[in-house]
This record gives structure tokens, sequence and C-alpha cells, in this order.
């Protein structure tokens, strides 16, 4: 993943985690509108429907597209990971 500098991962932060350090319900829906919009589930390589062959302009986009999605995905993740280690390691010191 790229650097991402601290102010953009505490928006990130503020703007999909609640105050448990999850994913609050607008954001999973926010996520799956992403994932659905990017094509995750879907195959990268399109195929021109006229001329049957690959379209790389269309191909580099849905690439383009789930990168977003797994940037976002990864920035959230990392930041759900260090909030559970750190409570965790609360729990374990009472």
């Amino acid at each position: 993943m790229a650097a991402i500098s601290k102010n953009a991962r505490a928006a990130y932060a503020r703007m999909f985690l609640a105050e448990d350090g999850r994913l609050h319900e607008d954001a999973k829906a926010v996520m799956a509108e992403l994932k659905r919009f990017s094509g995750k589930n879907k195959s990268s390589l399109i195929i021109s429907p006229i001329q049957r062959v690959t379209d790389v302009p269309g191909t580099m986009y849905r690439l383009g597209a789930v990168d977003v999605y797994e940037h976002i995905k990864a920035i959230l993740e990392d930041d759900i990971g260090v909030i559970e280690d750190v409570r965790r390691q609360y729990a374990e010191s009472e």
C-alpha cells in the first residue's frame, strides 16, 4: 500500500469507523457500493462488444477502480487492526 499521511488516515477513520473502531453501517454500505462499482468481483479484462478484442482503456479503467477500492479497504483494515491490538494489550494489562 502506498504511504498515506497521518491527516489522511485520520480523515478515513472519521469517515468510516464508529467509536468502537469498527465500520459503521453507512460505511459498510459505501464499501459495498464501491466494491460493486469497481467491478472487484468481475474479470479485470474488458472485451469490446463490437470488435470482440481486448478493450485496453476499459481494462485499465477497471483495474484503476479496483485499485482505489483495495486502497481504501487496506487503510480501514489497518486502522481496525491497530485499534484491536490496542484494546487487546489494554485488556491483558488489567
